[in-house]
């Protein structure tokens, strides 16, 4: 059976028991993952925390560019950057999602309606949060910043 790279990951901690992992859509991934919603780019603590769950054996990440107005991502890319010499991109699995706008992208989506460029891709969820599904938008939160500008489409 071929292995995944996510694999490799798990070699460096000798007999992983088997419900410390799992193996979904192919990437092998630790069982627990780390949610990095409120982390703060300038955090120390938050820096210490991704390198304490990589090294207890986790590689399995959330973000997303609204997190902290893409700061969770910028955190978590350079703390895989520093890893580069002991890791491979592979052995981690990032979970991100696009289309949300909040912080600074919100204000660009209120500055383009207020200038009479509505999107009929765009959704109001609420006051302080929309969606859209406007291509240039979701491209541009996938691959304008941290995490995933670094290994994008």
């Amino acid at each position: 059976v071929p292995r995944s790279r996510s694999a490799n990951f798990f070699s460096r901690f000798g007999d992983v028991p088997p419900h410390a992992r799992r193996v979904l859509a192919g990437l092998d991934v630790s069982a627990l993952g780390v949610g990095c919603y409120r982390f703060n780019e300038a955090s120390a603590q938050h820096r210490a925390s991704l390198l304490s769950a990589v090294a207890s054996g986790c590689n399995l990440f959330d973000t997303a560019a609204n997190y902290m107005n893409g700061g969770s991502e910028r955190l978590l890319g350079r703390v895989l950057a520093e890893l580069s010499a002991d890791f491979a991109r592979g052995d981690f699995v990032v979970v991100t999602k696009v289309g949300t706008l909040q912080g600074s992208d919100l204000e660009a989506a209120r500055q383009r309606e207020a200038r009479g460029s509505v999107s009929p891709r765009l959704c109001k969820l609420g006051d302080g949060a929309w969606f859209t599904l406007e291509p240039n938008i979701l491209v541009q939160q996938a691959c304008g910043r941290g995490v995933a500008h670094r290994h994008c489409c």
